[in-house]
């Protein structure tokens, strides 16, 4: 379980970077 929470921390920060930059882009 610890494991999924890992991964899921990783995927969500990975997620909120590229929106981030999109967004950089994008203005």
């Amino acid at each position: 379980m610890e494991h999924l929470f890992r991964s899921s921390s990783f995927y969500l920060r990975r997620a909120s970077w590229t929106s981030r930059r999109s967004t950089q882009l994008r203005i």
